[in-house]
């Protein structure tokens, strides 16, 4: 929403993936690709008063990355913390750009988790923990949460043991 001149994507390199497969091996500068959206209801609530936890797991980093973009933007809040789960044994993608915020903003905080395998509830769980030790009162923030299905029905599993109130979770999965 901050950048109305230039759309980014996110797009995985895997094989099994023909769309991914097309723009790494074959697409061409020239070539046209159609879009549609955006849809859905994942945007930030820009009457936010409370502090902001982000998680992202893997690759739902991308519109965690626009949301948190729009609140710097807005300047909408005091506190931010950006919790990115991925499953690489180096660091996340864009690394460097959540360092770069945490250095830049005092009011907001980064923390990259190695997940060594995402599709199982108990490593995510596990990772889930550390934000529960960090933060023993969730119910003083809004969190906005992104990534692939298991991923977030874990997180909200998570939330709901924790009596975390559901009108303050924004999620979308992929």
């Amino acid at each position: 929403p901050c950048d109305d001149m230039n759309l980014q994507f996110h797009i995985c390199q895997q094989e099994d993936k023909p769309f991914a497969e097309h723009v790494f091996n074959r697409m061409q500068n020239s070539e046209s690709i159609m879009v549609e959206g955006p849809h859905g209801h994942f945007i930030l609530r820009e009457d936010n008063t409370r502090p902001l936890l982000f998680i992202a797991f893997s690759t739902g980093f991308a519109p965690i990355k626009s949301l948190i973009e729009h609140a710097m933007t807005l300047d909408v809040n005091e506190f931010s913390h950006l919790y990115w789960f991925h499953k690489s044994y180096s660091k996340p993608y864009m690394h460097n750009l959540g360092r770069a915020w945490a250095d830049a903003f005092d009011n907001f905080r980064y923390t990259p988790q190695h997940i060594p395998d995402m599709a199982d509830p108990k490593n995510i769980t596990a990772g889930l923990s550390k934000i529960a030790k960090d933060y023993p009162d969730l119910g003083n923030f809004d969190i906005y949460a992104c990534g692939p299905e298991t991923s977030v029905d874990t997180l909200k599993d998570f939330l709901d043991k924790q009596k975390f109130p559901s009108e303050q979770l924004f999620i979308e999965s992929l």
